[in-house]
């Protein structure tokens, strides 16, 4: 099963007046392209990760928790069902100021870095067996340093 690799976003409102969501839309397109060839096991059909930057006074309502696994679930969204199968949710969050003030390319880099700070650290639920972590890992890794988007 060849996996989809989304990357969600939460922006806070004053991010109206920039880029970062195209650039991110961008971004998301290359890592699709990117990892559309390869296969990393059967446990998941979809890994998502969730860029969060709010402003601080809406900290509160966007915590950071433990990455999640869907096996299997039929949910209603906006009264249509829809079946959430194998996929695998992380979330990341970006310090505001510095996300904010950044150009287009110290945005990635501050992207492309967190992201893989979080894969590098994550503990996968024990739920999914059929994965290869390490080869995930060292894929986005490589995809980063290609697109000169790491800060390290």
């Amino acid at each position: 099963m060849i996996m989809e690799i989304v990357l969600p976003k939460v922006l806070s409102g004053e991010f109206k007046k920039t880029t970062k969501t195209i650039e991110i839309a961008e971004l998301e397109k290359k890592l699709v392209s990117f990892v559309n060839s390869r296969f990393y096991g059967e446990d998941i059909a979809e890994y998502a990760i969730h860029i969060i930057c709010v402003h601080p006074k809406y900290d509160p309502f966007f915590k950071v928790g433990k990455p999640f696994y869907v096996k299997n679930k039929d949910v209603i969204v906006e009264g249509i069902a829809v079946t959430i199968y194998k996929r695998f949710d992380v979330k990341i969050k970006l310090d505001f100021e510095e996300y904010y003030k950044s150009n287009e390319e110290e945005g990635l880099k501050i992207i492309g870095t967190a992201i893989l700070s979080t894969l590098k650290n994550i503990v996968y639920p024990k739920a999914i067996k059929d994965f290869n972590k390490n080869a995930f890992y060292e894929d986005i890794y490589t995809f980063f340093c290609e697109m000169d988007m790491l800060d390290i």
